[in-house]
């Protein structure tokens, strides 16, 4: 996750505009960023969920990068929206993937294929 992670703040720190009052990225550009992540998937993220594909929505403004995991389980702990909003706003890269789109929405899916849960994480969310 961490060589993911690398990735991901060394494409956006190259196809990111360099205007401060013009952080947000393009959704040409998050498609760049989501191909080059769709690139390293699958990918085991823990021993419970894989990652294994990336999109952008929202092609008229912001876009938002969407993020599919099959997991093992049928239940998401009910902890996961904070812990996961907790990650994407302490962890530096994480933080700075966040500021440069309106969210990251985290889909995960059980072994059947069932969609069980969806969490949209944006700046507004980091305290």
């Amino acid at each position: 996750m961490k060589s993911l992670t690398f990735f991901l703040v060394l494409l956006l720190s190259i196809v990111a505009p360099t205007n401060a009052s013009a952080k947000k990225i393009s959704y040409k550009t998050c498609m760049k960023v989501s191909q080059g992540i769709n690139e390293q998937l699958p990918l085991r993220i823990n021993r419970n969920v894989l990652g294994t594909t990336t999109y952008c929505s929202n092609m008229k403004g912001v876009p938002s990068l969407n993020y599919f995991y099959e997991t093992t389980f049928t239940v998401t702990d009910r902890d996961e929206a904070k812990k996961m909003t907790q990650r994407f706003c302490t962890d530096k890269e994480l933080r700075f993937l966040l500021e440069h789109l309106n969210s990251v929405v985290l889909h995960y899916f059980d072994p059947s294929g069932r969609k069980i849960d969806k969490i949209e994480i944006s700046t507004k969310h980091c305290r």
